[in-house]
């Protein structure tokens, strides 16, 4: 309580001080004003200067801190009133740290306005910044909060970003002007261009996967999504799943860029082929301990997957948890929501023989097999690995993201009817397809309208694997397959291949000859 009776009387007395500290531009930019830190101090009665971090502490534990924040933006806003009009000093930006407890105090705000207000200082001449854990356990009052000071012409910055795995759903919901990265953020970084540029990206690719239906600055504990207008009788798909094994190879070759695509596109072409609009996605990380470089490049990621899908990032979870994870390793989930018109449902049971099958182009193993795949591996000599395939170097082709089918499938299923869809995941063609057709229908495929890639050639080769175990496996180049009349086919696959997919008829729908028979089989 020593602590408490020293700040009330520092307070009193007006013994505490405040010093400018410059933020310096990297980069110089024409025309961008002077940037200042305001730093608080407290004077001990015998002129001593008493660091922050030996008072704000107590301060924080017995709610000192907003009469500490009223008495720093009082200070700042009149000594910005007293400086000249043409002066240097009211050309600047002059930036103050506010407290959590400040957020949750309703009268700052009016406080903040009257203080502007009656020194005449217009608010462009100030900023507010928060700290990234602030922000994390305040985020509701956070978002309302910032939103106000920016109405007031004021810049935000949101502190220490970095420090913690701050979801960038989250940024979409605060939008501050500035973020201001972590010291150990950059410096486990500064040496890997990949994760540099993502961090760079962090905010564009955020906000590039908002879409109408998220309600911005709502919610701190959930993430709220409204179901778009448009629909009139919606009907909700969910789908969850991870990216399985392929993480070991993304451990080994230290590749985590493209995983959180995976873990998209598992989920959100599962939600599609039931003919629903993807509309939202979340995203679990856990880890032992966090290396933030790497959960980046990870969200990074999951990010740009759900702009491929056309769906809000809108929340998510890091958890680290010391002990349940080798170091370097970290496990991934999602979780994806989509909406399609009661009427709209694909499910196949409109499926007859003579229809037709359309293939799309996988970009090689997706997110299936790779405990097969990295065994391959493992007792291959690096000296006999190839150097590329498919046009890529060897570790490329083998990482290559799943593709996300959602916005061409989507504009196929605008301009004609297609019957039924599957997703080839685990199980390949052979138990995917199944899972969509009708009981008394059998699909006969034809491998050679397709083609065999040369990463498959290459792990049936090595691995010795006969073709039922492969497409039982694999997907073998195709990762997704739409069922349509055969009057519609050319159509439909006009319409796909015009949106950049390749794609081929595959097959046809023929009669079951028994109840016993395999429901797909190949030809040719």
């Amino acid at each position: 309580m020593q602590w408490v009776a020293r700040i009330t009387q520092a307070l009193e007395e007006d013994r505490f001080g405040l010093f400018c500290q410059p933020i310096a531009e990297l980069v110089s930019h024409a025309g961008e004003r002077a940037h200042y830190e305001i730093l608080l101090r407290m004077l001990e009665p015998d002129g001593r200067v008493i660091a922050p971090e030996a008072f704000l502490a107590a301060a924080e534990r017995y709610n000192l801190m907003p009469a500490i924040d009223r008495w720093v933006v009082r200070r700042v806003i009149s000594w910005l009133a007293a400086q000249p009009p043409e002066s240097e000093q009211r050309a600047a930006i002059y930036s103050i740290n506010l407290s959590g407890a400040s957020l949750a105090d309703h009268a700052m705000l009016d406080f903040i306005r009257e203080q502007l207000i009656l020194n005449q200082v217009p608010g462009n001449m100030l900023g507010f910044e928060i700290a990234e854990a602030t922000a994390i356990a305040n985020l509701t009052q956070a978002a309302h909060f910032f939103h106000e000071i920016r109405n007031l012409g004021c810049r935000t910055t949101l502190d220490n970003f970095g420090s913690a795995m701050f979801s960038i759903a989250s940024l979409n919901v605060l939008q501050m002007d500035y973020l201001k990265i972590d010291g150990n953020f950059v410096k486990d970084i500064a040496q890997d261009r990949i994760a540099k540029a993502l961090v760079d990206a962090i905010k564009p690719l955020a906000r590039r996967t908002l879409r109408d239906g998220v309600l911005a600055g709502i919610g701190g504990f959930g993430a709220l999504f409204e179901v778009p207008k448009r629909y009139r009788e919606p009907v909700l798909v969910s789908g969850t799943d991870g990216v399985g094994t392929k993480l070991k190879l993304a451990f080994e070759w230290d590749r985590h860029d493209t995983v959180g695509i995976d873990l998209v596109a598992m989920s959100v072409n599962d939600v599609l082929v039931q003919g629903a609009e993807p509309l939202f996605f979340l995203d679990y990380f856990a880890c032992g301990k966090l290396a933030v470089a790497t959960a980046t490049q990870v969200i990074g990621g999951v990010a740009q997957g759900c702009e491929q899908a056309g769906c809000a990032l809108i929340g998510g979870e890091t958890a680290e948890m010391p002990g349940m994870y080798p170091a370097g390793e970290y496990d991934l989930a999602g979780f994806a929501v989509g909406a399609v018109e009661k009427s709209g449902i694909i499910d196949g049971r409109s499926i007859v023989p003579g229809d037709r099958v359309i293939g799309l182009a996988s970009s090689g193993a997706h997110s299936n097999g790779y405990s097969l795949v990295r065994k391959i591996i493992a007792r291959t000599p690096q000296a006999e690995l190839p150097q590329a395939l498919d046009g890529k170097d060897f570790r490329s082709a083998v990482m290559a993201p799943t593709r996300i089918y959602c916005k061409p499938v989507l504009q196929a299923l605008a301009q004609h009817p297609i019957k039924g869809m599957a997703h080839i995941t685990g199980g390949g063609l052979s138990e995917n397809i199944p899972r969509v057709l009708p009981e008394d229908v059998q699909c006969m495929l034809q491998p050679s309208a397709w083609g065999q890639t040369e990463l498959f050639a290459w792990l049936q080769r090595e691995g010795g694997i006969d073709d039922d175990e492969m497409r039982r496996t694999f997907n073998c180049g195709v990762g997704f397959v739409l069922v349509v009349a055969a009057h519609d086919a050319d159509a439909v696959l006009a319409t796909l291949r015009a949106q950049g997919e390749t794609g081929w008829i595959i097959g046809e729908i023929v009669t079951r000859p028994s109840a016993d028979a395999h429901q797909v089989r190949y030809t040719g």
